[in-house]
């Protein structure tokens, strides 16, 4: 029985990533997606995740935050080049599960990964039931970027569109967990990140000191869609840089190099949330670090440490002293907006008003503001998946952040510690800087904040039991259920 359970399983996999090829070759070709460049890039980099998908992994980590702005197809569609090639790294692992053979490693947040999968494909499909007059167009074909993008440009595709972007997160979080099989490995998907930072940074200098390319006129925005997600980008981004610097060797010196230009690019931002993340991460370390010595040295550390929040607290007031009043007005409504969710919130308290669909909904207009997202990750995923969606993400990150908090109690040597520390750290900063924005709803964060969590979830944990599979299960038919007798919202 086990055998044939295993060729079903080998034969669904090679199954679904030829699908998933296919697929890409037909939307970059018939929506005219540069097909000439994308092409060969999507057909690399299968071929390269086929082979060895570690090597696939780190390819994909590398051009993700280089490729994350949204490219303008047509006059109405978008779609984001970076995600294109992540499905194809995505396609490759998945021949490589059915054609090689490859072992899946069970995790303790398994179970949740497939609660919140669920829960997601339950509140899309429902919503796109529920507004039946808007229909796929004529001549939808033309509509296949709007897969790709994240902003609302075709309204009956918008909530497969927000779907899509969370299943992204899913997808990075299983592919990069499943393709590591050592600790090396992890360490080195946290240097790829940090090396890939500095050509981030020197595009933001660029555009910062030549006035060139900038987001709506007067903002950096680097390789990224805008000043928000950049921001996001680098509240990820430094806190690895911050983990590396308690490595060794080369890795350490790297690290402490780094850091600096990862602040610098943060400077560039000008993204006050992602400013408070580091200010907040900064304090953390500190911590750790003054846990760590012994009492003749930890004055010493404190204050350089201490040193270096106040250079990064100066430099936020200095930038908050000459953003253009045209941007930052913005954040007086972020209130607003939080206020609107938790309306919805409240109207709908177990399934939330729908995924994708607090753009539609009218409560930020009520309180006099505009129809957007909630300006918070948190609130974002309440308000449009209920207290059933919220409480699946947050018993990921729960069920996450204590598998790999033991994994530092289990670790050989200081190596794994350190690559560990730096996932927690990265994590840590990217859920700070996205209490002022959504971040969630970038499929390129996406892809890099799932990456974090599945390196961190690959390192042997305890696997998910019978008892954990039967209680996702029995969660996710009640959830189907629900989902079908549901009244669909006005």
């Amino acid at each position: 029985m086990e055998p044939l359970l295993t060729m079903v399983i080998r034969s669904c996999a090679a199954a679904s990533g030829l699908g998933l090829a296919a697929w890409l070759v037909w939307a970059i070709v018939h929506a005219s997606l540069a097909p000439s460049i994308l092409l060969p890039a999507v057909a690399g980099l299968v071929g390269l995740t086929l082979i060895r998908p570690i090597w696939g992994v780190y390819a994909t980590i590398a051009v993700v935050p280089l490729l994350g702005r949204f490219t303008e197809v047509f006059s109405t569609a978008y779609f984001v080049p970076a995600e294109v090639l992540f499905y194809a790294a995505l396609s490759g692992w998945l021949l490589h599960m059915g054609l090689r053979g490859g072992e899946w490693k069970p995790a303790a947040v398994d179970p949740w990964i497939l609660v919140w999968g669920v829960v997601i494909a339950c509140s899309a499909l429902v919503e796109m039931k529920a507004e039946p007059v808007q229909q796929m167009p004529d001549g939808w074909v033309q509509r296949v970027p709007d897969l790709f993008t994240g902003y609302p440009h075709a309204a009956s595709l918008y909530p497969l569109r927000v779907a899509f972007t969370y299943f992204a997160g899913i997808a990075a979080f299983v592919l990069v967990g499943q393709s590591m099989r050592h600790d090396r490995e992890r360490e080195r998907l946290i240097q790829v990140l940090a090396a890939v930072s500095v050509l981030v940074c020197g595009y933001a200098a660029f555009q910062f000191v030549t006035g060139t390319d900038l987001h709506l006129g007067v903002s950096v925005q680097s390789s990224l869609t805008d000043k928000a997600t950049l921001g996001g980008y680098f509240g990820l981004v430094v806190g690895l840089v911050l983990g590396q610097t308690r490595s060794r060797g080369w890795s350490r010196v790297a690290g402490f190099l780094l850091l600096p230009v990862c602040l610098a690019g943060l400077f560039f931002s000008r993204s006050g949330n992602a400013w408070l993340a580091v200010a907040v991460l900064l304090l953390i370390v500190i911590a750790i670090q003054l846990r760590g010595l012994g009492s003749r040295h930890r004055g010493k550390v404190a204050i350089q440490l201490g040193a270096l929040l106040v250079i990064v607290a100066g430099l936020a007031v200095g930038i908050a002293d000459n953003i253009d009043t045209r941007i930052e007005r913005g954040h007086l409504k972020r209130p607003i907006y939080w206020m609107a969710s938790i309306d919805g919130l409240r109207d709908n308290p177990v399934w939330g008003v729908g995924v994708g669909r607090i753009f539609t909904m009218p409560y930020a207009k009520q309180r006099g503001g505009l129809q957007t997202h909630a300006h918070n990750g948190v609130l974002q995923v309440a308000a449009e998946l209920g207290l059933v969606g919220l409480g699946a993400w947050l018993a990921l990150l729960a069920v996450w952040g204590r598998e790999t908090r033991r994994q530092l109690g289990r670790s050989p040597s200081a190596e794994p510690a350190w690559a560990q520390v730096a996932l927690l750290l990265g994590a840590a900063g990217f859920l700070l800087a996205g209490l002022g924005e959504n971040l969630l709803g970038y499929v390129e964060q996406q892809i890099l904040f799932g990456s974090v969590l599945g390196a961190a979830a690959c390192s042997g944990g305890r696997g998910a039991g019978a008892r954990a599979w039967w209680f996702a299960a029995g969660l996710g038919l009640f959830v189907v259920l629900s989902a079908l007798f549901r009244q669909p919202l006005p």
